[in-house]
């Protein structure tokens, strides 16, 4: 079976982005997960990581088709881990979650603005695939996830891993 034809530039380059966005944000919720303390929380930012990886793939699996060779994770994570991790450093597990429930309603909205201008109805698709589960990671923390909170996650440090972590590899 032969690749399909080659997009625009344009439509490489967004799709590219997406793929860093969610390989990168499935590592950044499986590096809190590790860290957390709370079992029910982690548990449910064990789900979003593989939500994102499952979004990645989607938009790997694009590129591919196409014959388009993905971006290379291992330089992105190298330079967005660790700021995140300062970020994050002295903040409480509350502050942590309601930081990635306001970044997950924000990539929500600029999908849903975005998937407006893609014009290959293939990758449209993959990005109106992904729009429900990033608004959904969004809507967890207030409607469930603050119910989860023990009183210690509400005032201390929750620990975000500092380590060095190894980017997942594509496929």
């Amino acid at each position: 079976m032969g690749s399909l034809p080659r997009p625009a530039a344009a439509m490489i380059r967004a799709a590219r982005t997406f793929y860093v966005a969610e390989a990168a944000g499935g590592l950044l919720y499986r590096r809190l997960a590790e860290a957390v303390g709370n079992d029910d929380v982690r548990h449910a930012l064990d789900q979003f990581a593989d939500d994102e990886y499952r979004h990645a793939d989607w938009y790997l699996d694009w590129l591919i088709a196409r014959d388009v060779a993905p971006p290379r994770l291992d330089g992105v994570v190298a330079r967005i881990a660790p700021a995140l991790a300062r970020l994050l450093s002295a903040r409480s597990l509350e502050d942590q979650l309601k930081l990635f429930s306001s970044g997950e309603a924000a990539a929500a909205r600029h999908l849903r603005e975005l998937s407006t201008r893609i014009h290959d109805p293939a990758l449209r698709a993959v990005v109106e695939r992904t729009i429900p589960a990033e608004q959904g990671h969004a809507d967890w923390f207030p409607a469930v996830g603050q119910r989860m909170l023990a009183p210690a996650d509400r005032l201390r440090h929750a620990g975000f891993a500092r380590r060095p972590a190894s980017p997942p590899a594509p496929r």
